[in-house]
């Protein structure tokens, strides 16, 4: 053979092998380049799913944690007032705390959006903690009544000293909730109310 049969050959040696490259070795390297950054991906999306599903656990663990919490620091709102048996376990409560008969006193009944809001005054004697023990008794009722102010004072005599070692004079200003039904006997006398009004 000579010398340019053997470049010939050689070259076409190379064209084929180029051309072979280009068609077929080239496009399945970029192919698989492809392949692999989809697979990537695939794995990115999966991490994240699992990502995903922690964080949705996670919530749902803190959505139970909420719940449940909120069932314990809510009260009901009961349909009717019943305030003389509120008074009775209130008065009975209190006299066993070791703070004797309160005074108790009502107010008209507020028409709040979904209830109604009965405000009360309760004047009491005794030491602190006593007083602070009728707090405590108030708001761990099974009902809705919030304790909105509590005034403590210490007696005073004729001449205006404070007589230390006496009983505090306790006032509590407290709201009783209940939301009543139409046929309710405290829905018609509030109707009746405003109709005189």
């Amino acid at each position: 053979m000579n010398r340019l049969s053997e470049g010939k050959l050689w070259g076409g040696l190379a064209a084929v092998a180029a051309l072979g490259l280009g068609l077929g070795v080239y496009p399945n390297l970029k192919g698989a380049d492809r392949l692999a950054r989809q697979a990537a991906e695939l794995e990115q999306r999966v991490q994240r799913s699992d990502d995903g599903a922690a964080a949705l656990e996670r919530l749902r663990e803190t959505l139970a944690t909420r719940e449940a919490e909120a069932r314990r620091l809510l009260r009901p709102i009961p349909a009717d007032g019943d305030v003389g048996g509120l008074i009775r376990g209130m008065s009975e409560a209190f006299e066993r705390l070791g703070l004797g008969k309160p005074e108790i006193k009502t107010g008209r009944p507020i028409d709040h959006e979904d209830a109604m809001g009965l405000p009360m005054t309760v004047e009491v004697r005794g030491d602190f903690l006593k007083l602070m023990g009728a707090v405590a008794w108030l708001e761990g009722l099974d009902r809705l009544v919030r304790v909105r102010k509590a005034r403590f004072e210490t007696p005073t005599a004729s001449a205006g000293a404070p007589l230390f070692g006496d009983p505090l004079e306790g006032e509590l200003t407290i709201d009783v909730y209940y939301a009543p039904r139409l046929d309710s006997p405290l829905t018609g006398a509030a109707a009746a109310d405003a109709g005189e009004g």
